[in-house]
């Protein structure tokens, strides 16, 4: 069964369920965020101060990004095709 409104699939029952892609893309950002924050605090936490810190630090860093990059992608309203 395909939406009219944004010409995706939908489950027989007419509800979208969260195994759909816009809800796992949120689920894996959100995800992506904690694991992000997790580098940062071990690697305060654990290393000593210099490059090895400065790179883990670098890293979380970049899976937050990323994680907050899908979460805002997901949350777009897809737009209606035209035609």
């Amino acid at each position: 069964m395909r939406d009219k409104k944004y010409g995706l699939d939908r489950p027989r029952g007419g509800y979208y369920n969260c195994l759909s892609v816009v809800c796992s893309m949120k689920l894996a950002g959100f995800l992506l965020l904690l694991a992000g924050w997790g580098i940062v605090l071990a690697a305060v936490g654990l290393l000593r101060s210099g490059p090895p810190q400065s790179g883990f630090v670098l890293a979380g860093t970049g899976v937050e990004v990323l994680g907050l990059a899908l979460v805002v992608r997901s949350h777009r309203i897809p737009r209606p095709r035209r035609g």
